[in-house]
């Protein structure tokens, strides 16, 4: 199966929110889900790590679980799962590429390793990763 390539629509709203999320956890790494329908974000799940680490994070399964059943009840799908690098680039470590739980669903990732955060969505296929397009509304 191929990559998903199509664009998907985040609210600025939703944007703002992310970005407060990641920004609420320093100095530690977050992460999180973003769900909607027709490739435009219409949620946020915002996931805490249990474990407070400046270069991973950690949700357990269980958690994970009832998230996505709780975005299945709403009748969306998850679009992204975001992640956060408090002190490097928004680029795709190699342990991020690895661990990355579904291919299927862009990772995006926000860094704030300079005071104005910075972001960017990727796809990943065959443990590479390519710049997938995201259009904030």
């Amino acid at each position: 199966m191929g990559r998903k390539t199509d664009a998907i629509y985040l609210p600025k709203y939703i944007e703002e929110k992310m970005i407060l999320h990641t920004r609420e956890a320093l100095p530690f790494d977050t992460c999180g889900l973003l769900s909607g329908t027709n490739n435009v974000v219409d949620s946020i799940w915002e996931l805490e790590s249990e474990i407070q680490h400046r270069f991973r994070y950690f949700v357990d399964k269980k958690t994970v679980e009832k998230t996505v059943a709780a975005i299945s009840a709403k009748n969306e799908e998850v679009l992204i799962i975001y992640l956060s690098h408090p002190t490097a680039a928004p680029a795709p470590s190699r342990t991020d590429v690895l661990y990355h739980p579904d291919s299927h669903v862009p990772m995006l990732i926000v860094s704030l390793k300079d005071a104005i955060p910075a972001w960017k969505c990727y796809s990943l296929e065959n443990n590479n990763y390519f710049s997938h397009q995201v259009v904030v509304l």
